[in-house]
């Protein structure tokens, strides 16, 4: 939790007022629109304070739940961009489904005296998921197309943002990256580890020399000189064995993603130096 709390500070403080701006304008329209009925410029008409504060908690919470799923959840790798947004557009959808309806009977058992409409439910819970289909979608646009300056087969080393500090790392020195709980941490192969900015491993991908760094599954990306060895696992999947002399001689091992299996034997093809053994 700490962690989570940690990387939260270090979030982009425009990124937060761009969101909330947009939100804002969005709470003001649904009040407008489909809630009060009235514009600003309609006889007898007076700001609608109580829809607007009810509106306003509804987006808040909602847009923030919606932040943290993306955040937290990121669905299994698929070779089809579309199949994969439909999976986050489902975990989002169905994320904010719940909070509304939570939302929905506590502010109307708090405020309206527990009367219920089915109508008004529907009706609020398809403006909902509408905002959160176009959320997401916008979202999950700016995961796949982070931008790269220049080749990473040029890269000798990545500049990584920790705290208030910007480290050059030597790309021979890492060991591997872990998304863990919203949280992108960098090991290095003297153990030392770091608490970085990056949002998520997929913008990373793009940044690493692909002869040398391979996306195993939705939490690893690893350096070859980390692989001791491969085993062969459940289910299709493979599992990495990293070199014993990380954490202190624990045996670490990761799973393969069936998705990324074949992908990553090809690129252990080019060193025969990772023996492959059946359990």
């Amino acid at each position: 939790m700490q962690l989570v709390l940690k990387k939260l500070e270090v979030t982009s403080s425009r990124a937060h007022l761009i969101r909330y701006g947009i939100l804002l304008l969005l709470v003001l329209l649904v009040t407008h629109f489909v809630s009060y009925g009235k514009l600003p410029f309609q006889e007898d008409y007076q700001f609608p304070w109580l829809n607007f504060g009810v509106i306003s908690v509804f987006g808040f919470v909602i847009c923030t739940a919606n932040w943290l799923v993306f955040r937290l959840i990121e669905p299994p790798q698929n070779e089809n961009p579309v199949q994969q947004l439909l999976v986050q557009l489902a975990i989002n959808s169905i994320s904010s489904m719940m909070v509304y309806v939570l939302l929905y009977f506590l502010i109307n058992i708090l405020i309206f005296e527990g009367t219920f409409q089915w109508y008004h439910f529907f009706k609020y819970l398809l403006v909902c998921q509408s905002i959160v289909i176009g959320y997401v979608a916008v979202l999950s646009a700016v995961r796949v197309s982070q931008p790269v300056s220049f080749p990473a087969e040029k890269r000798e080393k990545i500049l990584v943002t920790t705290g208030d500090q910007q480290i050059q790392i030597n790309l021979a020195d890492i060991a591997f990256f872990h998304y863990h709980r919203g949280v992108v941490l960098l090991q290095l192969l003297n153990n030392q580890r770091y608490i970085t900015d990056f949002s998520s491993l997929s913008e990373l991908e793009g940044r690493l020399p692909a002869d040398y760094f391979f996306r195993v599954n939705r939490q690893y990306i690893l350096h070859k000189e980390t692989v001791h060895c491969v085993q062969k696992a459940a289910h299709k999947t493979l599992r990495v064995v990293l070199d014993p002399a990380l954490d202190n001689g624990k045996n670490i091992s990761i799973s393969v993603s069936r998705y990324k299996r074949k992908d990553f034997r090809k690129w252990l093809e080019e060193d025969k130096t990772y023996p492959i053994k059946s359990l």
